[in-house]
């Protein structure tokens, strides 16, 4: 292993400060903005959670205030990234906008059976986001989430629908539409190498993610997805009380690829639950399933396409025991 956090991370170490109408956290924690199931643009730490369903949510440095107004809340954040290079760099004290800080704010007003939420957020390189989310129930559960992000200079939104089923102990399906303005608008464009560590996680994901572009300071930060229309849709069901599945399905709507993440799990007693499932990308020729002469390597007058070697799905089981 090269690094501790390819074997142990530790997601979760705060102290509260609960007060009458303040309450405050400092320490790591998880910090989950959004109504959206897959895709959060509300959200500082917007995770696709969704095609990796073991993975826990990755915890923040942070100081959060939580205010609340009765039914309404106000809340303040100042967080702190994990990579703090920025510090060894820095002869003395790093410039103002390299600072590895950010503050965010989330103002929620609940009313005609609806919550209107105002969402900031700002870093010292001058990034920016400036948005909001709506969620509320007619006939069927609804939202919208989305804003302006600034030095991108466009927008990204997300919109979606929910019902849930009187079948067993839980049958609920949703679906989303998300626009993503900061992404390529052609798919013949896309920029394979700007898929980083945040991108969807797929058994097609490029294998040579620094080759042929600016890896300097000024490099393009890596991307949770490459186009502007997504489109993923959600079946989740329970019975049985122990027993559970849910399929979810995220396409990318430019070029016609996606991924199917079923996931079966089974609880046994009160600590040990089982989960089995895929990661299967569809399509063609895409985002989910990029080109061949992507993975090319070449070295002088020889090449190998290693294409060949790259699964069809992946499989995955894993456990969990809560204590």
């Amino acid at each position: 292993f090269d690094n501790i956090r390819d074997y142990l991370t530790v997601e979760r170490l705060f102290v509260d400060f609960e007060g009458e109408t303040v309450d405050i956290r400092v320490g790591r924690q998880a910090v989950n903005w959004g109504s959206a199931l897959v895709f959060h643009p509300t959200d500082i730490v917007n995770e696709v959670i969704a095609s990796e369903p073991w993975k826990e949510r990755r915890g923040v440095n942070a100081v959060r205030a939580n205010i609340g107004l009765g039914e309404h809340s106000i809340v303040a954040l100042a967080t702190m990234d994990d990579d703090l290079s920025a510090f060894e760099k820095a002869e003395i004290f790093p410039e103002y906008d390299a600072l590895p800080v950010s503050v965010a704010t989330k103002a929620t007003l609940r009313a005609l059976e609806t919550d209107f939420s105002a969402v900031a957020n700002y870093r010292p390189d001058g990034d920016y986001f400036v948005g909001g989310d709506l969620r509320g129930t007619l006939g069927v559960g609804w939202w919208v989430e989305g804003g302006w992000r600034g030095l991108a200079e466009a927008p990204e939104v997300v919109a979606g629908i929910d019902y849930s089923f009187p079948i067993g102990d839980r049958f609920f399906v949703a679906a989303e539409y998300r626009y993503d303005g900061t992404g390529e608008p052609n798919a013949d464009e896309y920029d394979y190498s700007l898929r980083g560590g945040s991108a969807i996680d797929s058994p097609y994901d490029c294998p040579f993610p620094t080759l042929g572009g600016d890896q300097g300071e000024d490099a393009p930060k890596p991307r949770t997805t490459l186009g502007q229309h997504y489109v993923d849709g959600t079946i989740s069901t329970a019975f049985l009380n122990d027993y559970g599945a849910t399929v979810t399905a995220i396409v990318n709507a430019q070029d016609g690829t996606g991924l199917i993440i079923p996931d079966v799990s089974a609880k046994f007693g009160e600590r040990w639950q089982l989960h089995v499932g895929a990661q299967i990308p569809v399509g063609d020729e895409g985002e989910f399933k990029p080109p061949n002469e992507l993975f090319v390597l070449a070295a002088g007058d020889k090449s190998a396409n290693l294409s060949g070697f790259i699964p069809a799905a992946t499989l995955n089981t894993w456990v969990r025991y809560s204590f």
